[in-house]
């Protein structure tokens, strides 16, 4: 089974659309294709993943390939495709993490800004 790994912070819906009847008509999603999203989102455990993997079927992998929106994601580097189930943290590293729909962190807002975030928390006793 192929895997897509995803450094997107949102789920990406790809569809298949049916070509229109006719030039008045509107196309038909066929079918869509869910790749899951969240890097740098934290989950409800709180833990921030770098990036994500979603299992698809060979026939959608196709499907995948030929939707433009999927290719520029995939030239962009935040989606790459691999036949083999890796950890992926590890995949995240070869790719482009800087989605612009992410949350800021201490460390963006320093790195574009020059601006430091004052981190004091102070827990109550």
């Amino acid at each position: 089974m192929p895997y897509v790994y995803s450094t997107l912070a949102t789920s990406m819906r790809y569809s298949v659309w049916s070509e229109p009847e006719h030039k008045h008509a509107l196309p038909i999603r066929k079918r869509a294709i869910l790749v899951k999203g969240g890097a740098g989102i934290a989950t409800k455990q709180l833990i921030t993943p770098r990036g994500v993997r979603t299992e698809v079927t060979d026939e959608e992998l196709e499907l995948l390939k030929k939707d433009k929106i999927f290719q520029m994601h995939m030239d962009n580097g935040f989606i790459t495709i691999d036949s083999v189930s890796l950890a992926p943290e590890k995949m995240a590293k070869q790719m482009n993490e800087d989605d612009k729909s992410k949350p800021l962190t201490p460390e963006k807002c320093e790195k574009d800004n020059g601006a430091k975030i004052a981190m004091d928390i102070k827990s109550k006793k």
